[in-house]
């Protein structure tokens, strides 16, 4: 991916860093079971930016041939409305989902 195009998605980056830090911070205090539950804690973040990040991950996997099944290549190219997804070209659909299969068949 592109610098421009890297940079222009830094607020999938973000979204995802705010997840993931605020996941952290409950297993921390909870130590593997070890810890005490605090207070009730809430977190919001864009469901649709979360997606974007994780579709990024994916397919900057895919384009790298970092997964391991069929030899780490990908049987079918990178579908364009994943692009257009992916630079918010097009709104993601309500109650759609990101999945990925084990097998693309």
């Amino acid at each position: 991916m592109c610098t421009n195009h890297n940079s222009a998605l830094g607020v999938t980056d973000k979204a995802a860093l705010e997840f993931a830090t605020f996941v952290r911070s409950i297993a921390i205090g909870f130590r593997g079971g070890a810890g005490e539950w605090g207070a009730p804690d809430a977190i919001t973040i864009s469901g649709d930016d979360l997606e974007r990040w994780a579709l990024k991950l994916l397919m900057n996997h895919a384009a790298g041939k970092a997964f391991s099944a069929n030899q780490g290549q990908v049987s079918s190219p990178i579908p364009p409305v994943a692009v257009d997804f992916l630079l918010g070209r097009t709104t993601w659909p309500f109650g759609m989902g990101l999945c990925v299969a084990g097998d693309p068949a």
